[in-house]
């Protein structure tokens, strides 16, 4: 009889690898380790085989070449990377943690619009048809918009793609959905590069626009999608990065105003707007254990 604790507490364990294991765990939204975002780099733009990258060869942004180029030499070696690692993990060990993202609402930050607001009005071009773009008012008087605000490489955005084409297979006769494309959450060239999703942060609207058109396919997003230009003007007006929801009823104003991603990045919630929205029977879900809420935090 005295085994049966331990075997309990095995089993435990080994359910809890298995929860991980299917992506209900931490393990996606570590951040990238630095050798992986230099064996990027090196793939990308050693041109001539010698394990260093000099500003000529990179070229890209001179203030990430700085912040990579650790022990100011003017190239980029394995050595810089090693040394970022070692950075990280004395910021962990003095209690530095993960930056956790603003709340809009709040005073230190963008101010994204309330319940019953008129929604900032846009017009930005399609993910597939760049010269052609997509008006918000347009649909004033005609159905109500669900805003779906995300970037490719957010890792609990891209965990939750099945439930957002789940709702937009289910109400688009009743409510226009478009996908807003935003800066990219975690890059791996940004300094909390993260996810199995590895791509530069766009310098261009042409390269968001493509990355944008590669994310909406990958996740099977197949309604509208429009990108946000490099100066995160609507983005910034929603409070959208790194990603949020918005329901906007028929008159152009606030219907729900979901919370800051990703912990508020919530799709059932938007599902309840739309349909009290609708004046349609709320849903019956069966309340989710510990262990099948999603972790939705990063480390």
């Amino acid at each position: 009889m005295k085994l049966l604790p331990l075997v309990l507490a095995a089993s435990a364990l080994l359910l809890q690898g298995a929860i991980a294991q299917r992506g209900g765990g931490r393990g996606r939204n570590r951040e990238t380790p630095a050798a992986d975002v230099w064996r990027f780099l090196v793939k990308k733009y050693d041109k001539n085989n010698n394990r260093k990258i000099t500003w000529e060869e990179y070229k890209r942004d001179k203030v990430k070449f700085q912040r990579f180029d650790k022990d100011k030499n003017g190239f980029l070696s394995k050595e810089d990377f090693k040394a970022e690692d070692g950075a990280r993990n004395a910021g962990r060990r003095g209690g530095r943690g993960r930056a956790r993202d603003r709340d809009p609402q709040k005073p230190d930050g963008p101010i994204a619009p309330r319940i019953g607001q008129k929604a900032p009005d846009f017009e930005l071009p399609l993910a597939k048809s760049p010269k052609k773009t997509l008006k918000l008012s347009s649909f004033a008087g005609k159905k109500p918009v669900a805003l779906i605000f995300g970037s490719y490489t957010l890792p609990p955005f891209v965990a939750s793609a099945f439930r957002v084409r789940k709702l937009y297979s289910q109400y688009r006769s009743k409510v226009e959905f478009v996908f807003v494309y935003v800066r990219e959450a975690h890059a791996i060239d940004s300094e909390s590069p993260m996810g199995r999703i590895k791509l530069e942060d766009p310098m261009e609207d042409k390269e968001r626009q493509h990355v944008a058109k590669t994310c909406a396919k990958k996740l099977k997003l197949s309604m509208p999608a429009v990108v946000d230009k490099l100066d995160d003007k609507i983005a910034k007006a929603y409070g959208g990065i790194p990603d949020r929801l918005y329901l906007i009823d028929k008159e152009g104003r606030i219907s729900y105003a979901g919370g800051l991603g990703p912990e508020g990045f919530m799709p059932d919630e938007l599902e309840d707007a739309i349909r009290e929205l609708l004046e349609m029977k709320p849903v019956k879900r069966k309340e989710k254990t510990e262990e099948e809420r999603p972790r939705r935090g990063g480390r």
